[in-house]
């Protein structure tokens, strides 16, 4: 199984910070946010990783190289303009055929979790799902990016990115919200066009529910933090940098 990690983005909620290094390389307790994202994949066995690549990209270049001496090969993917979220994933499937050719994974750059993911592939396994969505449960006004209604099954019912101040007022006290994590199937290729800016939760994830396509949900309360503003990553660095605190103190009493 192969992945994906997109971290083409401008980071520009995180200046002045990425002023000088693109959001993928920004510092959490001692390496770069990517290098914890791939370490993540390694864990699950997931070792051929695409990456795409837009701002001050040569120094993840530099850092990462091949990904051999990180146990991984990483295929880079430069887009000279933006191509969005979907876009870029289809620049990958374009410039190397087969990539794709099974289950796949996509995983934003600026999230850090540590979901089992083996639970989630399990789940979209047995529901021969085309795409399942990581989600979690979120407080309506917590300036929510998506609202998802899920059926008794955890199918995807209604999919709406970026909902207005009207409809996210009228959600319950609790909603739940697209993470950031895709298990995919090679068929949502089909519905992503080429060299155009396109976005998974703007534009693929609505086409697939109109088409009918089985999209489910998996919820999940495990640790997940997203880092894309400086208010963000200043909390989400604390709460890592405990639990990475906690992880130590417990290898040290197991010793």
């Amino acid at each position: 199984m192969n992945a994906m990690i997109l971290c083409a983005g401008l980071g520009s909620r995180l200046r002045p910070i990425t002023n000088t290094i693109p959001k993928p390389m920004i510092p959490i307790a001692g390496k770069p946010l990517l290098e914890h994202q791939i370490e993540w994949f390694k864990k699950f066995g997931i070792t051929n990783i695409a990456i795409n690549l837009f701002y001050l990209s040569d120094s993840i270049k530099n850092y990462f190289g091949s990904g051999k001496n990180f146990g991984v090969n990483i295929l880079y993917s430069p887009e000279p303009e933006l191509l969005g979220t979907a876009g870029g994933v289809k620049k990958v499937d374009n410039i190397s055929k087969g990539f794709f050719s099974g289950t796949f994974v996509v995983y934003y750059g600026d999230n850090y979790t540590d979901l089992d993911l083996n639970q989630m592939l399990d789940f979209h396994k047995k529901n021969c799902a085309v795409a399942t969505i990581l989600m979690r449960k979120r407080p309506r006004g917590n300036k929510v990016s998506s609202i998802i209604e899920l059926d008794d099954i955890g199918r995807v019912r209604t999919f709406v990115e970026k909902p207005s101040q009207e409809l996210t007022l009228s959600q319950p006290d609790v909603v739940l919200s697209n993470s950031g994590i895709y298990v995919l199937e090679p068929e949502v290729l089909k519905y992503i066009p080429q060299n155009k800016f396109f976005d998974f939760g703007s534009d693929v994830f609505p086409v697939l529910l109109s088409e009918g396509k089985k999209v489910m949900g998996f919820v999940s309360g495990t640790f997940w933090r997203e880092l894309g503003t400086l208010e963000k990553y200043e909390n989400a660095k604390k709460d890592i940098e405990e639990r990475f605190k906690i992880n130590k103190e417990d290898i040290k009493m197991d010793l």
